[in-house]
């Protein structure tokens, strides 16, 4: 059975908001460390980390450990942050964080 169109593009922006939520966790953890994206990147290229921040890719499980890693932290402490930002994505309202929908 085919997915409908509707439901092919709450996928996508789904993984879109996983994919943001990610970048953004990564680009918080670097900035803090004082990386630059070169440097987090090692072996990856610098363009790979900025589309990874960007949003625009959601890295293997060997790339993200490999990041994390240089980061100098576990995938469960980076997914804790992601799961973080991840929640505010779907909260409808950031005025009233006290009572969740």
């Amino acid at each position: 059975m085919q997915k409908s169109s509707i439901a092919k593009h709450l996928a996508r922006e789904r993984r879109a908001d996983l994919a943001e939520a990610i970048g953004s966790e990564l680009r918080r953890l670097r900035r803090r460390r004082g990386l630059t994206q070169g440097e987090l990147g090692k072996p990856f290229t610098r363009a790979f980390v900025s589309a990874v921040e960007l949003g625009y890719t959601i890295p293997s499980v060997p790339a993200l450990v490999t990041l994390t890693e240089r980061l100098g932290i576990g995938l469960d402490d980076f997914f804790w942050g992601v799961n973080q930002r991840w929640t505010t994505v779907y909260t409808a309202s950031h005025e009233d964080l006290n009572h969740p929908p």
